[in-house]
Order: C-alpha cells, then structure tokens, then sequence
C-alpha cells in the first residue's frame, strides 16, 4: 500500500494509522467509510462505529454488511470483487454533500431502531427459544 501510495502521489490524501486506541478522531474525520470485504464477514464492528458517528458506510452486500447497511439509507451495498461499482459509489457520495449529509444522519437513527440493546436480546432470545422447540419436538 505505501509503495501504490508514493506511485499514484497520494501521501497527502491518504493516512495509514495503524492500530488506534480510539477510533472516534478516524471516523470523525472521514467523509465516507468503506468495507470492500471479498469474503463474508459475520457482523463487522468497523461499520456499525462508522455509522454511529454518522459516516456513511459503502460495503459488499455479503454476510453481516447486508443487515447493517440499508441501501440507499445510510449508504450503499455493492457487489464483492466489482471495482468499478465501489467507484461509482465512492464518486457519487463524493460529488454531492447533500447526500453524503443525509446517508451519515440516517446511520445513528438506523442503530438506534434496529440494533439497540433491547432488540438484539431479543433477537437472540428467539434464536435460542426456537432452538430449543426444535430440539424438543423435532423442528
């Protein structure tokens, strides 16, 4: 990444922090966040920090992604491995602050509606509670 980053001439655009103890400056820093994931990943923290700190979030519509982004809503979903359409995601919130304004607000009310504690428990409570209804009568 260093070495593509001296190519292209891209040291003053482009920051490699390396671990952070508090990501909050990072994020609050960012004008979009961006998780070009190529395998699934099963709910990824990083995105829903970006979202609680009302960045906009692009990501591959694989795995966890697909539940916490809303298309369209707090961000954008692109297929994993399609350079071009993460760059035209990219160029679009880029190009119009109005969205980019409306994608980061939209990301700490989507939080707040479906991932608060309460919901999550729940959600958990019912995995368990049909679990156990399967196990005890057969599914």
């Amino acid at each position: 990444l260093q070495r593509l980053i001296r190519e292209h001439h891209l040291e003053s655009r482009v920051v490699l922090t390396g671990e952070l103890e508090d990501a909050r400056p990072a994020y609050a820093a960012m004008d979009v966040f961006v998780l070009p994931s190529a395998q699934p990943e099963p709910f990824g923290g990083v995105v829903m920090e970006a979202m609680a700190m009302a960045v906009p979030v692009i990501a591959t519509n694989i795995g966890g992604s697909v539940d916490q982004v809303a298309d369209g809503v707090t961000g954008f979903l692109v297929p994993p491995s399609d350079p071009e359409a993460l760059a035209g995601k990219i160029e679009l919130i880029m190009r119009d602050a109005n969205l980019r304004f409306q994608l980061g607000q939209a990301g700490p009310k989507r939080i707040a509606q479906e991932f608060s504690l309460d919901k999550m428990v729940g959600r958990i409570e019912s995995i368990y509670e049909e679990a156990l209804v399967q196990a005890k009568f057969g599914g």
